[in-house]
């Protein structure tokens, strides 16, 4: 399969990604039980949120296309950047593929900004740490009591992971 990254920008007041395309990835995330599980602290919680947080400044976002189906395959984003490094998401929207996460870290890596991308993950994902150690993120220790899953009442730990763009 072939992948190709659609970033998220506003240019002349026009968002490359149209509001139609972005409602249908929330309600694919929603239909599919994943927008609880990516925004498990209630972060963002609806439609309108959704709309508004892809397009708050501080998030390179971009979406993953599986160009022989002409369909997104996966959403990534990366906030809270400072000081060349980042907080790296992933929502995948069908088989996770190791080449849909390694084509969204390239694209960032290609703007020159990011030594290193940082991950939490609640400990109790295992897929998604299985995941991202397939795509090169390298796993290190588990904070206690670091994720609140609003949605499910608890509080679990964190497990940081991080990839470095120098050796990307």
């Amino acid at each position: 399969m072939k992948y190709a990254i659609w970033p998220m920008a506003c240019i002349d007041g026009q968002w490359s990604i149209p509001d139609d395309i972005l409602l249908g990835i929330w309600k694919q995330m929603v239909n599919s039980g994943k927008a609880t599980k990516v925004f498990y602290n209630g972060t963002v919680r609806n439609a309108d949120e959704w709309m508004a947080w892809t397009k708050s400044i501080g998030n390179y976002f971009v979406l993953v296309v599986n160009a022989s189906e002409k369909k997104i395959a996966a959403v990534g984003w990366i906030n809270a950047a400072h000081n060349g490094y980042g907080l790296a998401h992933f929502c995948v929207l069908g088989m996770p593929r190791p080449e849909m996460g390694s084509l969204a870290i390239n694209y960032w890596k290609s703007l020159g900004y990011f030594n290193v991308l940082i991950g939490i993950t609640p400990e109790t994902y295992s897929g998604v740490l299985r995941f991202i150690e397939k795509i090169g993120f390298v796993r290190g220790c588990t904070i206690p009591y670091l994720c609140e899953l609003v949605y499910e009442g608890k509080i679990v730990g964190g497990v940081i992971s991080y990839f470095d763009m120098k050796e990307a």
